[in-house]
């Protein structure tokens, strides 16, 4: 590369490439026909942003361990009058910098620290930089930050100038052919997915070879530019449609969804993927298996999956008007309580009823006592409203805090399609209100006795 450079050259200022395979990694920073290069440290992350990041140069390092460098750096940039020996130890960046770099310095600036931060992140969390980490960094727009925009400047990560993106992938421990995967996207990358390019293929489709300068049907690159033109007129709501149908049902995916995320929404998203991708209610909080059985009738796991977004919107219309309390539920039960209101109460189930809780310190971020149940029994039968609770039947329930209320069973699957029986117990003012209705049939003597209480 140091020779390519040193005969031919650059045009512009600022050009940077990294170099890699699977064992080290090295930037090189190319100005005319001089360049410098350093090495990337083990179990290191590094970027850059538009501009020089080379400073001090150790040019004792003549076995090039840690930088390498052409003949004439020091010497071009003295006789340029860049660099003085007066002025101190030869510095790249101070001596090499390109007018551009000015003009984009606040962009830059940004595009370094943020860039830096999600890199400091993956690192503290997975111990690596990993490919999809890599995506979702050249897809930010530096959401949740008081620098996010689409249009605006300083240009993001990810904006309307991106022709293309890529993440090199280098597995030593595969064969050269396939070890080797340039994953590239056209345009924005919030917009479009990334392809997988082997090191060994000797061709391409015919639609990711033509079209580069000038609109062509047909042409890979031009589709995705229209739809990321397309997004753009709508950012918001169709990004976010986009990013909603993009997540496959994997393993991966369902494994990532465990790991905390400093975006608000994207760890929304995540609790979504581990309660549909897991097995059970508590696979919210704590490990579960994937879903992953497809030889079951009807749909897969997968196929609902596929179908998710387009149900979100009936979702979003039954919640309009709803009001949705973040508070101790004694407190809500006792403002809301009247004659004519219906309280339907699902708390953590009864510790006792509960197999998984006795391999488990707990299921739910906020669990309750056998004292608990007592509590909230006793809010209960003060409401005048009406009031339904569900769990799994139980002494405590049965027995001790709801003996007089009415009781429906109903067979339901729990956990790993295991039988289970799900209860109702209905207070006697919920009873009376449905004993005209086939919903739940009143017992005889609980019948008489509403009919006595009238």
């Amino acid at each position: 590369m140091g020779a390519l450079v040193e005969g031919y050259g650059v045009k512009w200022g600022g050009t940077m490439h990294a170099i890699a395979d699977p064992d080290e990694a090295w930037w090189i920073e190319i100005c005319g026909k001089q360049w410098v290069a350093q090495r990337v440290g083990d179990g290191r992350a590094t970027m850059r942003a538009n501009s020089y990041r080379i400073g001090r140069i150790d040019f004792t390092d003549t076995g090039h361990v840690r930088y390498m460098w052409s003949p004439g750096v020091k010497s071009f940039a003295r006789k340029r009058g860049w660099w003085r020996p007066a002025q101190g130890p030869f510095n790249w960046r101070r001596a090499y910098h390109w007018r551009g770099e000015m003009e984009w310095a606040a962009d830059n600036t940004v595009r370094h620290r943020m860039v830096a931060r999600y890199l400091k992140r993956l690192m503290a969390r997975d111990g690596k930089v990993t490919r999809t980490g890599l995506m979702k960094i050249l897809r930010s727009h530096y959401e949740g930050t008081r620098w996010y925009n689409h249009r605006l400047r300083p240009y993001t990560v990810c904006n309307r100038y991106n022709i293309a993106s890529s993440v090199s992938e280098l597995r030593g421990d595969l064969p050269a052919g396939i070890g080797g995967v340039l994953w590239t996207c056209f345009a924005e990358p919030c917009s479009n997915g990334f392809f997988p390019i082997y090191q060994g293929v000797t061709a391409l489709p015919a639609e990711w070879t033509y079209g580069a300068y000038r609109w062509a049907p047909g042409s890979a690159y031009w589709a995705c530019r229209s739809l990321s033109h397309w997004v753009g007129k709508a950012f918001g709501p169709r990004h976010r449609d986009i990013a909603r149908r993009s997540r496959p049902f994997a393993r991966a995916e369902f494994e990532q969804a465990y790991l905390s995320d400093g975006d608000p929404i994207e760890q929304a998203r995540r609790a979504i993927a581990r309660s549909f991708m897991g097995f059970g209610s508590d696979s919210l909080f704590q490990v579960s298996g994937f879903r992953a059985n497809s030889n079951r009738s009807g749909t897969t796991p997968a196929h609902d999956w596929a179908h998710y977004p387009d149900v979100l919107p009936a979702m979003v219309e039954r919640l309009r008007g709803v009001v949705i309390e973040n508070r101790p539920a004694s407190e809500v039960i006792r403002q809301h309580d009247s004659t004519t209101t219906l309280h339907y109460v699902d708390p953590p189930y009864v510790a006792q009823t509960r197999s998984y809780l006795r391999q488990a310190k707990y299921a739910y971020r906020f669990e309750m006592t056998d004292d608990d149940h007592r509590e909230l029994a006793s809010v209960l039968r003060e409401a005048h409203g009406m009031v339904v609770i569900s769990g799994y039947p139980c002494d405590l329930y049965d027995n001790e805090l709801y003996p007089d209320w009415q009781r429906v069973e109903r067979p339901a699957f729990a956990d790993g399609a295991r039988r289970r029986t799900e209860v109702l117990w209905l207070s006697p003012g919920a009873s009376r209100r449905l004993s005209g209705t086939m919903l739940f049939p009143l017992p005889a003597t609980m019948a008489v006795a509403g009919q006595e209480e009238e």
